[in-house]
């Protein structure tokens, strides 16, 4: 039943920021390309991070108002170098000025009183993302899928899958100083441990508690360039246990194979984040064909639940 809450609370999460995306293209197309563009309009003066923080939790709270309590940690909204401090938050007095021109990176995450809290990442361009832009943010979706792909033994502990979220941003000299997944409580805590996935073994239990089916975790790698921008993608997944008739054949999963892992459980991750991410920001040229295949699938996935934006 609990579960059954944080996948609800995730579904009209989805939808709600799906539709403020959507508001925030067309928005960000009057504003710089269409009828307001070069002009100093009210409008295009008051759109800035804090502006933009605030505009999404409204879109929260008209999506769900039976439900929705309110967020779930103080929002990230972060316009081109401000993107590149992690936890960097915008107040009415000092937030950016949102433009056309660079990368807008948004964390946020609301508490549901069906028993959710969330907790989402999405990297956009409002303009046309450079094509360093775009090779940085596809490192980052590789190391996201190759994680929310993975497929492990019983006892591991987050910090042994951490390296799958960053092998392909290390393929260009890239990294990122933080954690890649914490735990998350049910109308709780946004970090709940001791479990997680980082680097760092430096939280208390972390090293020592493994990942089993039910557990909550973010997956959320990302890439920092100080003074220009930052990207993360954030999705929230659970553990699951995972049947080998899933990826095997028969011819495949011999015998021998089922005598080899000598009655040991594995596991795998279900993503319960469906909110689609922003097409243009992907090189699909480093994209292996699995990946390709992986991401049409979240694409759809996304679509099945709630709606698609470009």
């Amino acid at each position: 039943a609990e579960l059954e809450g944080i996948i609800k609370a995730h579904e009209v999460d989805a939808a709600a920021l799906v539709r403020f995306f959507h508001w925030l293209d067309g928005k960000a197309e009057q504003l710089f390309r269409g009828k307001d563009a070069g002009k100093e309009t009210k409008e295009k003066a008051a759109f800035d991070e804090w502006f933009l923080s605030e505009k999404v939790e409204s879109f929260r709270r008209r999506s769900a108002p039976e439900i929705f309590v309110g967020p779930s940690f103080a929002t990230v909204s972060s316009i081109g170098p401000n993107g590149a401090i992690i936890h960097y938050t915008p107040s009415p007095e000092t937030a950016a000025k949102v433009d056309d021109k660079s990368v807008y990176l948004l964390d946020s995450g609301g508490q549901y009183r069906c028993g959710g809290t969330t907790d989402v990442t999405r990297t956009i361009h409002l303009g046309t993302p450079t094509e360093y832009e775009k090779r940085c943010f596809t490192r980052v979706l590789q190391g996201h899928i190759a994680l929310a792909s993975a497929v492990f033994p019983e006892g591991t502990a987050g910090p042994k899958l951490d390296v799958l979220a960053r092998g392909a941003l290390w393929k260009d000299g890239l990294d990122y100083r933080h954690g890649t997944g914490h735990g998350v409580g049910s109308y709780l805590n946004v970090h709940e441990g001791p479990h997680g996935i980082s680097a760092s073994t430096s939280n208390v239990g972390i090293e020592t508690t493994p990942l089993l089916p039910g557990m909550l975790t973010t997956n959320e790698p990302g890439f920092y360039q100080n003074g220009q921008f930052g990207m993360r993608i954030e999705n929230m997944m659970v553990v699951r246990d995972f049947e080998f008739s899933e990826t095997s054949t028969k011819e495949s999963e011999s015998a021998f194979a089922k005598e080899a892992r000598e009655g040991k459980r594995y596991f795998r991750f279900q993503v319960i984040c469906w909110v689609p991410l922003q097409k243009k920001m992907i090189d699909i040229s480093l994209l292996s064909s699995e990946e390709v295949v992986t991401g049409f699938q979240d694409s759809h996935m996304c679509h099945d639940r709630v709606l698609f934006f470009r």
